[in-house]
C-alpha cells in the first residue's frame, strides 16, 4: 500500500491499479454511500472522473476502491510553474460547473447544516448573518466540487484532466 494522503477522517492509498480511500472505523456508513453515489452522478453527467469500482467494509471501515489514473495532481504542477496553471485551474472550475444533476444533493443545504452545527465555535448571530448569506445566493442544480483544490485534480500522462471524487 502507497499512501496518497492521509486526513483525519481516511486515508487515500493506491493498491495496484486502484485508490482505495479508506474511512476510520465509526465514519458513518450513510456518508460513505452518499460519496458513492454522488461520484456515481458525477461519472454520468460527463464529468472526467477515475471510475468508481467499488464500496466495501474492510473490516477497518467503510472504504471506495477507485480506478487509478496515472499522472500529477494539479498541486504538483504548480510547484513547477503556477502561473502558466492557474488560468487553467480556474477554467476547470468552471467546466465543473457547466455540468448539473438534479439528484445530487445541494451544497446550499450541506453548508447551512455545517452553519448550524456551529454553535460552539459561532455565536448565533455570526451563525444568522452566515445562513442570511447562504439564502441569498441563486438556487441552481450546476455541479460543485466540495473540496476543489489542486489536489484534487489529476492531470494523467494521457493529458487529459481528471476530477479526484466529487462530493456535490
Amino acid at each position: 500500500k502507497e499512501i496518497i494522503v492521509e486526513r483525519g477522517t481516511k486515508t487515500v492509498y493506491r493498491d495496484g491499479d486502484t485508490i482505495v480511500k479508506q474511512f476510520k472505523a465509526g465514519y458513518p456508513k450513510s456518508a460513505v454511500v452518499k460519496e458513492a453515489f454522488n461520484h456515481a452522478l458525477a461519472e454520468e453527467s460527463g464529468l472526467n472522473v477515475p471510475a468508481l469500482l467499488e464500496v466495501k467494509n474492510t473490516g477497518e471501515g467503510w472504504a471506495l476502491v477507485i480506478e487509478a489514473v496515472e499522472g500529477k495532481t494539479m498541486a504538483q504542477l504548480m510547484a513547477e510553474n503556477l502561473e502558466a496553471l492557474m488560468e487553467q485551474f480556474v477554467e476547470i472550475q468552471s467546466d465543473i460547473h457547466r455540468h448539473t444533476c438534479r439528484q445530487m444533493g445541494r451544497l446550499k443545504d450541506k453548508l447551512n447544516a455545517q452553519i448550524s452545527s456551529l454553535r460552539d465555535e459561532l455565536d448565533a448571530s455570526t451563525r444568522y448573518e452566515l445562513h442570511v448569506r447562504l439564502e441569498n445566493m441563486k438556487p441552481h442544480t450546476k455541479i460543485t466540487h466540495g473540496d476543489f483544490n489542486p489536489t484534487n485534480v489529476l492531470i494523467g500522462d494521457d493529458g487529459k484532466v481528471y476530477l479526484v471524487p466529487c462530493t456535490h
